[in-house]
């Protein structure tokens, strides 16, 4: 009797967290989410996915050094809407404290690139998370 148990319920169990996992975010108009590189979100109830492609390049000034220059942070996203898939870029300047701002067809959009770069610490791909606010213009 166990084994027949193992053999249908285990499997079920593991498909079942498999697509658990892989179900994409789908966040409302005006709520702040957050994506990791490679993923996507697709707005609730608008026809609107982002995605979260990249960061090109980082050269914020680290928090606990005294630059010159601020620096910035180049975002690459790719948002489809209707769908029609556009690369958009967004730059957060370093140093900054609020969300920066990108408008896309007649949405406008929030972003924050986190963690902010610490001289002692190398950032990779995988690091970086991107705060989103999708509201309509």
């Amino acid at each position: 009797m166990m084994k027949i148990w193992l053999k249908l319920v285990v499997p079920a169990l593991l498909l079942a967290a498999v697509a658990a996992g892989c179900g994409g975010l789908s966040p409302a108009l005006g709520e702040k989410f957050t994506l990791k590189t490679g993923q996507s979100a697709v707005i609730e109830g608008e026809d609107l996915k982002i995605r979260f492609d990249a960061v090109e390049s980082d050269s914020r000034c680290p928090s606990d050094v005294v630059c010159v220059r601020a620096g910035e942070a180049v975002i690459k996203v790719t948002a489809t809407h209707a769908g029609q898939s556009s690369a958009l870029t967004m730059v957060e300047e370093g140093l900054t404290s609020g969300l920066n701002v990108v408008d896309y067809k007649n949405y406008h959009i929030e972003f924050r690139l986190t963690p902010y770069p610490v001289s002692t610490v190398e950032l990779k791909q995988g690091d970086y998370r991107l705060e989103l606010k999708v509201a309509k213009s």
